[in-house]
């Protein structure tokens, strides 16, 4: 049953649209590579304010867009092919990391006020 949880949020997550307290996807430990990741021990505050988001990827390669979860933890909510997009709706503070092909930090981002599109 668990199994079947995690399957249909997956697929949830990966039609375009999720909150971050929708599914609990993989969890994967933070990379310690990269100059875009986030501080250690990092974690992404709990907070009410939902803020909508839109990544798009405009790298070469695909690119993993991370949540840090309340326990530091890099929790994957898309897989970015080149030229596609990802809106997810998340709370304001919430950190955001995104991973290149090798898994090394590109970029990190602290949920704004204002949301918006973020082109990586």
């Amino acid at each position: 049953m668990r199994t079947a949880y995690l399957v249909a949020a997956l697929a949830i997550a990966c039609m375009g649209g999720a909150t971050v307290a929708q599914a609990q996807q993989r969890q994967v430990q933070p990379p310690i590579e990269g100059q875009g990741c986030p501080s250690p021990g990092s974690q992404s505050p709990r907070t009410n304010q939902k803020i909508k988001m839109t990544f798009t990827n405009s790298q070469q390669n695909r690119l993993g867009v991370y949540w840090v979860n309340f326990q530091g933890n890099f929790v994957l909510y898309a897989d970015l092919q080149r030229g596609k997009s990802y809106n997810v709706t998340s709370y304001l503070g919430h950190i955001w990391v995104l991973l290149n092909d090798k898994g090394r930090c590109i970029s990190t981002m602290s949920v704004p006020r204002s949301g918006g599109d973020f082109n990586f």
